[in-house]
């Protein structure tokens, strides 16, 4: 029987065992045109690095067809730990009763698992330089409101992994490979990336790696796209949940990133029940790499009119959350310099350090006055302090500080001149 466990509470449990690393330019942190303060630079802009990552794409091939068998047959045993990680799983321990030293075993299992699970799903950074491309050469998926999701189907079984590699959820399912009734042939499984409704016991697909054992994920989106549509379409059970396999698994539409079509796309109804969370754009040519990649871009839908000039329906401007504002790419913060007129680009004032210096050493004006401070009314700057304390004494041998002619320097000149008169 499918036993299906509270992932809000699984969610919360887990936030602080095992993060996921994301990159600078991931979209789990803020766009960066919305930073109130100055972001690191990277070193590459994002189409810099767009044009590296297909380059390498052409170059660098991966044995795919390893890559999901060992993860549909648990094959993690191999894997080559740290020394941290090796005396950690095994650690010889006191046994409390008898004194002896015993071997923990297993222990660094699960974690091994987990490391091994986790980070297997294709992340998106935010869309920020546009693509001069994107009507010919990207596609657009809208992402309902979940989680996101790793699915593997193998031994008559399909399990739920979270990005951070728990398994959370074990079931039945009409999956290749995801039920007991079917096959457990070891070249019966399927891999994909999904995101998880829990209101309405959906999975709706984004992608595929596998399928009934044939990987894909050196294809490119494109294909990988049409592939996906049409084995869901070949399977008519997974759309509709019942007593045996009650999950059900449905595709996200795939829509081209031309204006008028995605204007089209964002004013009709969403295919699915739950609210509008994003847009993912996918570059066509992209095969599937784990791990934040900047050939998949990531938009709020109340962004589409500023960063694409796409007009959306007032129902969706309206979740933009009250002051967000988007700046212009020119503008967006970095470590630059101030601007012409020395202010400070974060807080729009004038006091930046440059100008306290000038201010400091301000020279006096043509007839020899010192300028006044503008904010007491009295010329007291350290330099004038500094002239005051150094004044000579006037005619009358007083110090013009105290009104009296005992500074030490006339104490040491009265001494001497009496030595001298005996």
């Amino acid at each position: 029987m499918s036993t299906e466990p509270n992932l809000d509470n699984l969610a919360a449990a887990f936030s602080g065992a095992v993060g996921v690393s994301f990159s600078a330019e991931s979209s789990a942190t803020q766009h960066p045109r919305m930073c109130m303060y100055k972001t690191r630079e990277s070193k590459q802009s994002q189409w810099e690095r767009r044009k590296e990552k297909l380059r390498l794409q052409r170059e660098q091939r991966r044995n795919y067809a390893d890559v999901g068998r060992k993860l549909a047959e648990e094959d993690y045993a191999n894997i080559t730990l740290s020394d941290d990680e090796e005396e950690e799983e095994t650690m010889d321990q006191t046994s409390p009763t008898s004194g002896k030293r015993r071997r923990s075993k297993g222990k660094g299992r699960g974690k091994k698992k987990e490391r091994y699970y986790s980070n297997q799903l294709m992340l998106s950074e935010w869309l920020d330089d546009v693509p001069s491309d994107l009507a010919e050469n990207w596609l657009m998926v809208p992402c309902p409101v979940g989680r996101r999701t790793f699915i593997i189907t193998s031994r008559g079984a399909t399990c739920h992994y979270t990005k951070s590699g728990h398994c959370v959820n074990r079931f039945q399912s009409a999956l290749p490979g995801g039920s007991s009734g079917q096959s457990r042939n070891q070249h019966n499984y399927s891999i994909l990336d999904c995101i998880y409704s829990e209101i309405h016991r959906t999975y709706w697909v984004l992608d595929c790696m596998c399928w009934h054992g044939h990987p894909v994920y050196d294809s490119e989106t494109e294909f990988r796209f049409f592939w996906l549509q049409s084995k869901l379409a070949e399977n008519p059970e997974l759309a509709t949940g019942f007593k045996k396999h009650p999950m059900k698994f449905l595709p996200l539409p795939a829509f081209k990133c031309e204006k008028q079509v995605l204007q089209d796309a964002m004013a009709k109804p969403m295919p699915f029940p739950d609210e509008l969370d994003g847009l993912l754009f996918y570059h066509k040519a992209l095969h599937y790499t784990p791990g934040v990649t900047p050939l998949v871009g990531w938009l709020k839908p109340w962004m589409l009119p500023e960063i694409l000039g796409v007009p959306i329906p007032d129902a969706l401007m309206a979740k933009r959350p009250p002051g967000a504002e988007l700046r212009p790419p020119s503008s967006t913060p970095s470590p630059a310099k101030p601007d012409k007129k020395g202010q400070n680009p974060k807080d729009g004032k004038g006091d930046s350090k440059v100008e306290a210096m000038e201010a400091t050493s301000a020279k006096p004006d043509k007839k020899g006055r010192k300028p006044r401070n503008p904010k007491g009314g009295e010329g007291d700057s350290k330099v004038e302090a500094m002239d005051a304390t150094a004044a000579k004494v006037d005619k009358k041998g007083q110090n013009p500080k105290a009104g009296e002619g005992d500074s030490k320097v006339e104490a040491m000149d009265a001494t001497a001149v009496t030595e001298d008169a005996s």
